[in-house]
């Protein structure tokens, strides 16, 4: 699998133009739905996307298996951005402080 850093160098190339708009097709949420584990994440950008990629680490390897890559706008990552710290005060009220998980 490519490293982040590649993906977005080959993906993105510094045109100045940005890239044509995808054709998306949707599908039922409960059909497409699937939940995965991750324990580890890279957040990349450049002037157009976003690009956050999840995986699984293990303590006897050196990287960790990336699955999983979402590419979105700047928009939408300011959205995401915000519903997490939502989310995130609402666990710590429920629950208490987050622990720290290094």
């Amino acid at each position: 699998m490519l490293s982040l850093k590649a993906f977005l160098a080959q993906t993105f190339p510094r045109t100045g133009k940005a890239p044509p708009a995808a054709k998306v097709e949707n599908a039922p949420a409960a059909q497409s739905g699937e939940a995965r584990y991750f324990n580890s994440f890279q957040i990349g950008h450049n002037a157009f996307e976003f690009v956050f990629e999840f995986g699984q680490a293990y303590p006897d390897t050196e990287n960790p298996q990336i699955h999983t890559r979402l590419v979105t706008g700047p928009a939408h990552a300011r959205e995401l951005f915000e519903l997490l710290g939502q989310a995130v005060e609402e666990y710590e009220t429920e629950f208490g402080p987050a622990g720290d998980n290094k």
